[in-house]
C-alpha cells in the first residue's frame, strides 16, 4: 500500500461558492503520495521496477531465441522471416519514440509554475491501471504466439 502524505487543500475554482455550507469537509483535502521512504523501502521498489522492466524485456526477446529456425522449419522466406523478426525491433523503437515523444511534449509545453511537488493517490493509482492494462495485453499477445506460432501471429502482436 501506498503511505499517505499530510492532506494539501485542494484548490478552489473560480465559479466556487463559499456559501454553501453542505459540502463535504473531506473535499477539501486530497491524499499525496509520500515520496519520503526509507533505504530498505527504496531498494524494494526500485527492485521491483527493474524486474518489471525486465520481464518486458524479456517478454519480447524470448521468441527472438527460436523463431528464426522455427519458421525456417516450416518452409517460410528468409525475407518473410526478417520481417517477422523486424517487427519485434521495430514496435519497440515506436514504443520508445512515443514515450519519449510524449515527456518531451510535457518538458517543452508544460507550464513549470504549475507543477505540483507532490503526486495524489489517485493519479498514482491511474498510472498503476494503465500499467496492468498494458502488461496484461502484452501477456495475451505472448500466450497468442505461443499457442499459435505462425509468421502472422508473431508480425500481428
Amino acid at each position: 500500500q501506498m503511505a499517505a502524505a499530510p492532506q494539501l487543500p485542494i484548490p478552489k475554482s473560480p465559479d466556487h461558492d463559499d456559501d454553501d455550507d453542505n459540502e463535504d469537509p473531506s473535499d477539501e483535502l486530497r491524499q499525496t503520495v509520500d515520496r519520503n521512504h526509507s533505504w530498505p523501502t527504496a531498494v524494494f521498489m526500485f527492485t521491483g521496477l527493474s524486474m518489471c522492466i525486465t520481464v518486458d524485456i524479456l517478454q519480447y526477446s524470448m521468441p527472438l531465441a527460436f523463431l528464426p529456425s522455427v519458421l525456417e522449419d516450416r518452409g517460410h522466406e528468409p525475407m518473410v522471416i526478417a520481417s517477422a523478426i523486424g517487427v519485434y525491433y521495430w514496435t519497440g523503437f515506436a514504443g520508445g519514440l512515443c514515450i519519449t515523444s510524449y515527456q518531451l511534449f510535457k518538458l517543452f509545453t508544460e507550464d513549470p509554475t504549475d507543477k505540483d511537488d507532490v503526486v495524489s493517490v489517485n493519479a498514482a493509482r491511474k498510472h498503476v491501471r494503465y500499467l496492468m492494462y498494458g502488461l496484461a495485453l502484452g501477456t495475451v499477445t505472448l500466450i497468442g504466439q505461443a499457442m499459435h506460432p505462425t509468421v502472422s501471429m508473431h508480425t500481428g502482436c
